[in-house]
């Protein structure tokens, strides 16, 4: 695995753990707590090869992250926005179509705070002019 595969690995890790361990909690599994503990160590003990490994020489990398960030979190909102309007007068949730919409809902809002913090820690790069002020 090389070195841009296994800091991928490392930020999806970070960030499935973080996750898993907020649903737990919030689903009633108060064990899940160990998995943000997990996670909170994993991000602190490997720091400093994040924040090396972030250091890449692509100089287009911080925008298409944060591209891609901001590309999920409207697809977040609007994919929330259009499910609470389909459930909304209904007396019932149907299981699957809550499952299936609340994996959107995650997927979307984690994948979206991931990418956001990666593309915040990229540093940016001043090789491009600057437009005049």
């Amino acid at each position: 695995m090389n070195q841009r595969q296994s800091t991928a690995t490392l930020y999806v890790a970070f960030a499935v753990l973080a996750g898993a361990g907020i649903i737990s909690v919030l689903v009633g599994f108060y064990a899940g707590v160990v998995l943000l503990a997990v996670a909170v160590i994993l991000g602190v003990v490997e720091r400093g090869r994040l924040a090396t490994s972030t250091r890449s020489p692509n100089h287009d990398l911080r925008r298409h992250l944060l591209i891609t960030s901001a590309t999920l979190a409207v697809v977040c909102v609007v994919s929330t926005t259009a499910f609470l309007i389909e459930l909304g007068g209904d007396e019932h949730w149907a299981t699957g179509k809550l499952l299936v919409y609340n994996a959107v809902f995650f997927a979307t809002a984690l994948g979206a705070i991931a990418f956001l913090i990666a593309g915040l820690r990229v540093r940016r790069t001043h090789d491009r002019p600057s437009l005049p002020v």
